[in-house]
């Protein structure tokens, strides 16, 4: 976990960084109030070799699903970020490139983190929210936070 006092932690809950990200994502649309950052602690995470994370969906933790943004700080690995979609079930994905960002909207669409085989990748993740109202998952995943 990020500290709350530390510059990286400062920056993923910077005003300018929910605003300029809600304009991305939920356009212009007055009715739809702002992104606010969710009050889950600033992730900083390394994907060694060995490194993944299978198929699945992020659980939704408050009453209109959070999003949830992976900031790719440093990436030597040959791993690849893929999702579905489950519509069609097309697979897409690719190999993350450095000072790129993923937002995945929770309780949407599945993906994962192919294995690191060689070298390793590092992020930095957040969450932004529409509200703070949390749901019953929220509570039941409060011990991966502490």
């Amino acid at each position: 976990m990020v500290p709350s006092d530390n510059f990286v932690h400062e920056a993923c809950v910077a005003s300018s960084v929910s605003d300029r990200l809600r304009s991305l994502l939920l356009g212009e649309n007055d009715d739809a109030g702002a992104l606010v950052a969710g009050d889950v602690p600033v992730e900083f995470r390394v994907y060694p070799v060995g490194g993944s994370m299978d198929w699945h969906k992020d659980v939704a933790l408050y009453t209109k699903p959070q999003y949830e943004i992976v900031f790719t700080v440093t990436n030597t690995s040959d791993s690849t970020t893929e999702w579905e979609d489950e519509r069609t079930g097309m697979r897409y994905g690719g190999w993350t490139e450095p000072n790129s960002v993923i937002i995945v909207r929770a309780d949407g669409a599945p993906h994962r983190v192919t294995g690191v085989t060689r070298g390793e990748r590092s992020i930095i993740k957040f969450v932004l929210t529409q509200t703070l109202e949390k749901t019953d998952d929220f509570f039941d995943n409060l011990l991966i936070y502490t």
